[in-house]
């Protein structure tokens, strides 16, 4: 039976530290050897740099970037230009063939304006398709995608890449891996949480336990898991597990069990 697909979603601190990045990136192109696999890449860090040295500010709500129609030229230039190249470049270089795009490519990924955070895109995964991925994935690459979408208007928006990530996830019915700065969602006493029910979920959402960027991400996860029906979770990028292993519960990790009686 062929394997299921699956989406890799990278950020934070992974991108500045260039010897786990390579790391990193070899599992996931022996990952791809195996099982056809795509990258999805955030990069505030450097979103956040080019903005300063454009003098502009950077404005975030409950761990989610406001974004200036005005600076929609600096984000795109960081993620689909820079960024995206840079990774790349350098998956080709390890011998497994890959492309760069972004969730505008042949308007696959159809999104709705965030009115409150300016020029912001939140995937409406209903009105999306999975055509012009899987023609990449059937030809053998390993598509790397920022989170620079477009209105039907054809503005270009910034989109949270973790939701990026989920919407891509969605469309393909693929098994889901964040990828994070910390080893795994934490409860209220500061443990790990490993395997998780929706439900349990989002109890951990509403008394706040989890919150701002990691609320997004576990939303990101828990809607993924529930259109995809597929493994989901959240890990350290920093571990050195197979990734396989981590969505298969054999490293540390915060999964997505879709078995609501579990928490009864």
């Amino acid at each position: 039976m062929k394997q299921p697909s699956l989406v890799v979603k990278i950020g934070g601190r992974a991108l500045n530290d260039l010897a786990a990045l390579e790391s990193l990136l070899t599992r996931l192109a022996a990952t791809h050897q195996t099982r056809p696999t795509v990258l999805v890449h955030g990069g505030g860090d450097l979103i956040d740099a080019w903005l300063q040295r454009f003098e502009r500010p950077v404005v975030k709500n409950q761990g989610l970037r406001v974004t200036q129609a005005s600076d929609m030229p600096v984000v795109a230039g960081a993620l689909a230009g820079a960024l995206n190249s840079q990774l790349v470049a350098t998956i080709n270089a390890l011998g497994t063939p890959a492309c760069g795009m972004s969730l505008a490519d042949a308007h696959w990924c159809r999104l709705v304006e965030d009115t409150a955070r300016g020029a912001v895109g939140i995937p409406d995964i209903a009105q999306s398709n999975a055509g012009y991925l899987t023609t990449l994935l059937d030809a053998g690459l390993l598509p790397v995608v920022s989170s620079v979408g477009m209105l039907a208007s054809g503005q270009l928006v910034n989109v949270n890449a973790d939701l990026a990530a989920a919407a891509v996830a969605a469309v393909l019915e693929a098994d889901l891996l964040l990828l994070t700065d910390v080893d795994a969602i934490l409860d209220q006493q500061g443990n790990p949480v490993t395997d998780v029910t929706p439900l349990q979920a989002q109890a951990l959402i509403d008394s706040n336990v989890v919150h701002d960027g990691m609320k997004v991400k576990l939303e990101a996860a828990l809607q993924a898991a529930q259109l995809s029906r597929r493994s989901t979770a959240v890990a350290a990028w920093y571990s050195q597990a197979p990734l396989t292993a981590i969505l298969n519960g054999q490293a540390l990790a915060s999964r997505i069990v879709l078995d609501d009686s579990a928490s009864a």
